[in-house]
């Protein structure tokens, strides 16, 4: 299983006290999807989106990637999902004070060893997904 991180700093391996080269830094874009892919990735995600039946009102469309995962702490189903708001600008200057009109949320769930629940595939959980969706867009009003 993938395990996201940032690289802190890169250390000899006989001393990790000694830093050979800086990690990344505090907001540092360290990877971007190129101008080209995005649209195809956008179109593949609502595709997803869709097939899981999972619902929003109001401003939001969604977007979503699910996943499996088999590691030795047991397995996982995920469903990644972007609410994104209409009104969203995507410029990163977000104004958080008005953000319940503009903001668009990006909502992670994992289930842990879903065969005790009867899961099988991450789309099984999409109820679930559902409930989460739902809590978020009932702050919305």
């Amino acid at each position: 299983m993938v395990r996201p991180f940032v690289l802190k700093n890169i250390v000899d391996t006989n001393n990790p006290a000694t830093v050979l080269e800086n990690g990344s830094q505090s907001n540092e874009v360290i990877a971007t999807i190129p101008e080209e892919y995005r649209q195809n990735l956008l179109d593949g995600m609502l595709g997803v989106a869709s097939g899981l039946d999972v619902y929003t009102s109001g401003n939001f469309t969604f977007y979503a990637k699910t996943g499996t995962a088999e590691t030795w702490e047991g397995d996982f189903l995920y469903i990644t999902g972007c609410l994104k708001n209409v009104n969203d600008n995507a410029d990163n200057s977000y104004d958080y004070m008005n953000y319940k009109e503009n903001g668009s949320y990006i909502i992670v769930m994992q289930v842990r060893n879903p065969q005790y629940h009867g899961l099988g595939f991450a789309s099984e959980s999409s109820y679930l997904y559902q409930g989460i969706v739902n809590a978020v867009l009932e702050n919305q009003n």
